[in-house]
């Protein structure tokens, strides 16, 4: 493989991660959006040999593994499915407005606002919209319920590159946990093998089923179905109900906001539970 990006993004292997730009800093490698509608690393100026290897030592594109078996608990069970797990649970959160204001039944920022509440935690790394093109996703770190759970903390469904400010989490020397894609997960992992301040540091990762994320021209498409451009947005809102999700588009016209409201069925797993998340035992 040449001494550049191109190879691993011309061969359709790149996620978008963001990792190789955290690594290398915004001097050698930004994260653009591409025509395609991906987020895609764009080669500043030539990566120094070494720090390309760290690079590909990591790169969810290029390596895909699971949890090493020397770290897997010995009193995990095995699933052809799911892999190693300790226990498998139906789960939401007990908070009405995270749970129906959250996708998932608000389960990842349930169980975000414990780590931070209960002091577990410093701090969340997360994704968030960005707030001045809300269509587009943002990495975040929190340090409270009210930047956890702010407007712009919605459901993303689209590119994102969660992992672009991975090392200035790790430069802070503080707790955190990170909430990502599967993986973005795998990434942190590999990257934990030579860099110890991973597993000090970043004490949770939490996650959830992915089935890949959409590209950018789906959202242009879905808002220009209504006759809305990005610039004329204020907000995309995704609300995860019982049985049924509710995207928002609020079109800014002549001082006035436009509401459209869409609703599309999407019924959802329900439990039991116990602090701020609810949980059902599976199997």
């Amino acid at each position: 493989m040449k001494n550049n990006l191109h190879d691993i993004v011309k061969n359709g292997l790149c996620i978008g991660c963001g990792l190789c730009q955290s690594i290398t800093g915004k001097d050698y490698i930004e994260i653009l959006m591409s025509s395609k509608g991906r987020l895609e690393p764009k080669e500043l100026k030539k990566i120094p040999s070494e720090t390309f290897n760290k690079i590909l030592n990591v790169c969810p594109g290029v390596i895909v593994e699971g949890l090493p078996k020397e770290q897997v608990d010995t009193k995990a069970k095995h699933d052809l499915v799911w892999g190693y797990y300790l226990s498998l649970y139906y789960a939401w959160s007990t908070d009405d407005k995270i749970r129906f204001e959250s996708s998932t039944g608000g389960l990842l920022n349930g169980l975000s606002l414990y780590l931070l509440e209960s002091k577990k935690v410093k701090f969340i790394l997360h994704t968030v919209a960005d707030s001045d093109k809300p269509m587009r996703s943002v990495s975040k770190l929190s340090y409270n319920k009210e930047e956890l759970l702010n407007s712009e903390s919605c459901s993303r469904y689209g590119p994102a590159s969660p992992l672009d400010k991975f090392h200035e989490a790790l430069n802070l020397n503080q707790t955190f946990a990170f909430v990502g894609k599967p993986c973005d997960i795998g990434a942190i992992r590999q990257l934990s093998k030579t860099d110890e301040r991973v597993n000090r540091l970043c004490k949770y990762l939490l996650t959830l089923v992915c089935g890949g994320s959409t590209e950018f021209t789906k959202s242009q498409d879905f808002i220009e179905s209504f006759k809305v451009k990005e610039e004329e947005l204020s907000i995309l809102d995704t609300e995860d109900l019982e049985i049924q999700e509710e995207c928002i588009l609020k079109q800014k016209m002549e001082k006035n906001l436009i509401e459209n409201t869409i609703l599309f069925g999407e019924r959802n797993l329900l439990g039991e539970f116990i602090l701020d998340v609810k949980f059902v035992q599976m199997l």
